[in-house]
Formats: C-alpha cells, structure tokens, sequence
C-alpha cells in the first residue's frame, strides 16, 4: 500500500500546486512527517532492549543474542536448525563478540568424541521432524537441552569416525551431508554448517570467506591398479560463487577435479581416475566460496551454495577405465554395481555423455559391451558430433559389442549414447521394466573402455 499511496500523493500535489517552490516545500514536509511517524510507531521493533519480534518463531533476537555467549563459546561445534533466525542472531554477536562461534567453526580429525551443540528456535525441528519427538529421534536423544529464552540448545554427544577404512574392492561409500553423519565421518572442516534439510546440505558460514571440508579413506586393498568412480551433489545458484572439488592420494599435492561457477545449472558431477600405483590414503577436499551478492535477494545469501552428497565407487581396472586418459567426466551414467561375478553400469536416458581432455589430437578407441532390456530400443553414438553407430528396434535383451575408433582433437572430446527409450518414462510408459526403480535405466553397460593407441 506504501506504493500507491505515495504515486498518488504525488499525483495530488502536482495537481494542486503550480509553482515548484511549493512542490518542494509540501514534499519536505511529507518526508519529516513521514520520518517522524516511523521513528514513532516503529521504535520498539529497533530500538528497545526486546527489540525486532520473529511473528512464526516469536523469537526475540537481540535478547538471544545477549544470552548464548553464557552458554558458547569459541570453539564449541555449533549448528542451528534455522537459517533465518541464526543469521539474525549472528547480526547482534558480531557486535557483542569479538569470536563469533557460530561463524567460526573448526574440527580436526581428533577428538574422536565431541558434543554438537544444535540451536533450535521455538518450535523449529528443520527437516529432521514433524513434531518434537520425531526431532529428538532423528538427532539421539541429547545430553542435556538448555533453554535460551524461548528457544533451545541440545547438546549431543558424538563418537566420530573421521577415517574410512576401504578393506578391499570392489568397494562402495556414499557421504551424506546429514546432521549427525556429517559431524561423525568428517575428517576436518572449516568454516561450514549444517543446513538439516532436504536431507542435508554444507554451505559457508561468511560470504566471501571459504568455507572447506574433508573426507578421508584409508586403503587396505592390495589390488591395483583400481579405477575410483567418483561422484558429487551440490547446488551453485548464486552469481560469483564457486566450488572446488579435489583429491589428493597419500602426501601428493592435491589435484583439482572440477570447479563450479555460479550460476551452475548442473546439479552433480562424476568423474572416472583410473589409479595404476599403490595408496594408503585418499582425501576428498571441497572449498565453498558464497559472493557478496547473490540473486534470491539483495545481500549475500548463504543459501544460494550448498555441498549435498559425495558416492565413492572402487573397482579392479580395466572395465570401465582407460589407461591412457587420466579424467573422464561422466554424465548419464548410474553408479558402479557388481556382485560376486559382474560388473556393470546402468546407462541412463536420455543420453550417456563423457567428456575427457587431449593434449594433442589424435586417435581415441572406444570398446565397449552393453545389453538393452527394453523391446524396440534406439541408440545412436557419436563423438564430437560424428555419429559412429547407429541402432534402431534392438529386440529385448539385445547385446552390443564394439570397437570403435574416434577422431580425437585437442582439447575438449565428447562423446554420447543417446536412447530414444528408457525406464519410467512418463511419455513411454511401456518402455518401463522397473516401476519401483526411479532410474531413467536405458541399457547397461557390461564394458565402457577409452584408449590411446600407442
């Protein structure tokens, strides 16, 4: 109502006034009343000791503000259950501390056992909950609960496991970004949170600031060499932000996978490293840089970055690697699976895509060993832009071997299979073999292997 009631004041007074001196003198005078009323009628949400009043939370947040440094203090693992409310708590600690722990957020991989302290507003159980007792189900019952004023503060005790252990292979990891699993499997982090729902997601604690985290596995498998199949969930949808996925095998510098800018359409990445030496130890690094400005509204949002998932897929070499292309980045193609006699990959429709990098042209072999469960099935293959092979109405079950040979350039390659039928495909129903299965399960692939002749 602000709005129009303003054009129409200014309409009036153009109507009524003729000389400019007039008109400037009535808009003084509106603005000093305007100023005057607001001052007025608005001091207590500013200015008074209860100041600004949240109407869901009904949380006053100067006054909770006041009170968590009696209960936190630097150095403590601190997470919140709502965003909006902790950055408006965070808005008065930056003024009456010089340390502010809910920003300032540091774990190593020791002490195994730590105590989470997760800052609940009133009635705010994030995604963990409908209802309070299904929150206290999904984050363990707390050692203690400290109320701070009309919110809480649960403290839960953690035991960590900041190292995974990879007995053997094939082997297979997925790191959720969950409450509780990210305090526990984390081997260090830096400047992030927790953000509890939509089943987790990391995001930084400062805009501008890198927020960093890691995994760490340790290898007791003796078979090499092993390809990792390496996968990431994140979303980027800020201008400017970045992420910065690397990996880093034993003490050799860490070597970047990908970097994310925003605005990044992608939702995940996955790579293929084929490792030929012996390793002990593999750690997955991220780096979250959130900008001073961000597009959901004006200021930095935090939200507009988040780390949401990392899958770890380790089998022996030679199925669906290459020994002389170190990165492959993959799209359109399920996880590794196995069972005690076979490998195999789910390609998924539309299409497979991967993507790899040469420091020269020259020529690519494609070998590769796929089955189709789905009557009537197409598939066309191409290498940047060149189709290769080209099948249409494969009967059910139909098995494709091939070897191919692909004109490589320098730089960028890409190669894609692309299906005209797939599982659960809402404009094919009778293409979908596995209703329960949500995966767009086009063909699998029993063999996926990119060369360099010597």
């Amino acid at each position: 109502m602000v709005v129009p009631t303003i054009l129409v004041i200014s309409w009036g007074l153009d109507q009524l006034l003729n000389t400019t001196p007039l008109k400037i003198t009535a808009a003084l005078v509106l603005c000093l009343l305007s100023t005057t009323a607001a001052y007025t009628l608005f001091y207590d949400e500013y200015f008074t000791p209860d100041c600004y009043k949240h109407k869901v939370f009904v949380s006053k947040y100067k006054l909770l503000a006041k009170a968590l440094p009696g209960l936190l203090k630097p150095g403590d693992i601190v997470a919140s259950t709502d965003p909006a409310t902790s950055n408006a708590v965070n808005w008065y600690l930056n003024r009456y501390v010089a340390d502010n722990f809910f920003l300032n957020q540091k774990l190593g991989p020791e002490p195994e056992k730590i105590t989470l302290n997760l800052f609940s507003p009133y009635r705010s159980y994030a995604h963990l909950g409908k209802n309070k007792d299904e929150f206290l189900n999904a984050i363990g019952r707390p050692e203690t609960v400290v109320p701070v004023r009309n919110a809480s503060l649960y403290r839960i005790p953690l035991q960590r496991t900041p190292v995974t252990r990879i007995p053997k292979i094939p082997f297979s990891s997925v790191k959720s970004m969950g409450l509780m699993d990210f305090y526990k499997e984390v081997h260090a982090l830096n400047n992030v949170t927790v953000l509890p729902y939509w089943g987790g997601e990391i995001e930084p604690t400062r805009n501008l600031a890198p927020g960093t985290f890691e995994y760490v596995f340790d290898n007791d498998s003796e078979v090499f060499p092993q390809l990792l199949s390496l996968g990431f969930e994140y979303k980027n949808l800020g201008e400017d932000n970045t992420i910065t996925v690397s990996t880093r095998f034993d003490d050799q510098p860490a070597v970047v996978l990908f970097t994310s800018r925003g605005v990044d359409p992608k939702r995940g990445r996955r790579f293929l490293i084929t490792r030929r030496t012996p390793y002990k130890r593999l750690a997955i690094l991220v780096r979250l840089v959130c900008a001073e400005k961000t597009p959901l509204y004006p200021g930095g949002n935090l939200e507009t970055i988040a780390f949401r998932k990392i899958l770890l897929d380790i089998v022996p070499s030679g199925v669906f690697d290459s020994k002389t292309i170190e990165h492959v980045e993959e799209s359109g193609l399920a996880r590794v699976e196995y069972n005690d006699v076979n490998l195999w990959r789910w390609g998924l429709g539309p299409k497979t895509v991967l993507s790899f990098d040469l420091d020269k042209a020259g020529p690519v072999i494609l070998d590769y060993a796929l089955e189709s469960s789905i009557p009537k099935q197409g598939l066309v293959v191409t290498a940047n832009g060149e189709t290769l092979e080209k099948e249409a109405d494969l009967p059910p079950n139909a098995r494709l071997a091939k070897s191919l040979r692909i004109r490589g350039l320098k730089g960028r390659n890409t190669i894609e299979f692309a299906y005209t039928r797939w599982n659960n495909n809402s404009a094919d129903p009778d293409a979908t073999f596995a209703k329960t299965d949500i995966r767009p399960m086009a063909v699998f692939f029993k063999k996926l292997l990119l060369e360099r002749p010597e």
